[in-house]
């Protein structure tokens, strides 16, 4: 599903969104996202909102009554925790138009080149069901604030172990061969991001080519992020992020 940036009034300003078929009784994207901007107010964020399953209706007005099915907000911290040229960011991010309506927490980096999402832990993402109750995302996010540090000298020291363990030769293959069977393995991961990896590997003209029959286990592992910067649904996106990073880092 094909996103689309909003700016954050833009966000707030949108309309409840309503989900045909449904006793279900959202509420606005102002009830939903000024609990997590109140929670990192003095931490000195930017924010970034992207939006998709959008809906339309036209007003008696002539005006566009728009609201979005789902939504995720962004925050980019300043760079005194940045780390190798990537950016710590929280986000946010529901879903109403799903079956089960959820709504999602994630702390991890984001590269400056291509913005490509490294999360290395499971305990970096948290998810609830809507109608379960929300306080916990807001709660998990202080709790993500307060371990950034500890975070950004995670990421370092994985970016740097990552960088020096060098692929070359049939070990290339031989770790291609890993990824394949285990996203066979796992529906959930699948091996769209290893197919698509391995065209940008082989891409002469890509950032992420192999050279001289070689190339860092970070540069394997960044061409099957990009495949989800590129191609995942903005509600996946962390998800995915933390099973891609399994397959490298325990």
């Amino acid at each position: 599903m094909e996103a689309n940036i909003l700016t954050l009034d833009q966000i707030l300003s949108s309309k409840v969104y309503v989900k045909e078929n449904s006793q279900i009784s959202f509420g606005s994207p102002r009830q939903y996202i000024e609990p997590f901007l109140e929670k990192l107010k003095d931490t000195g964020a930017t924010y970034r909102v992207a939006v998709s399953d959008r809906v339309a209706n036209r007003e008696e007005s002539g005006g566009l009554n728009e609201a979005y099915g789902r939504v995720v907000i962004e925050a980019k911290f300043p760079n005194i925790f940045c780390a190798h040229e990537h950016d710590s960011v929280i986000g946010m991010v529901y879903a109403l138009d799903t079956q089960k309506p959820s709504m999602k927490i994630y702390s991890g980096q984001n590269a400056w080149a291509c913005t490509n999402m490294s999360i290395f832990g499971a305990r970096y993402v948290h998810a609830v069901e809507l109608l379960q109750g929300t306080s916990s995302i807001y709660d998990k996010s202080l709790e993500f604030i307060d371990s950034m540090t500890l975070q950004v000298r995670q990421f370092s020291n994985i970016y740097e172990r990552m960088n020096e363990k060098i692929y070359q030769g049939d070990e290339i293959d031989r770790i291609t061969g890993y990824l394949l069977r285990e996203g066979t393995r796992n529906k959930l991961l699948g091996t769209s991001p290893v197919l698509s990896a391995i065209r940008d590997l082989d891409d002469n003209k890509s950032r992420y080519a192999i050279k001289d029959n070689k190339t860092s286990q970070w540069n394997y592992y960044s061409a099957l992020t990009q495949y989800v910067t590129d191609k995942v649904d903005i509600v996946d996106k962390a998800t995915k992020s933390v099973l891609l990073s399994k397959l490298f880092v325990n």
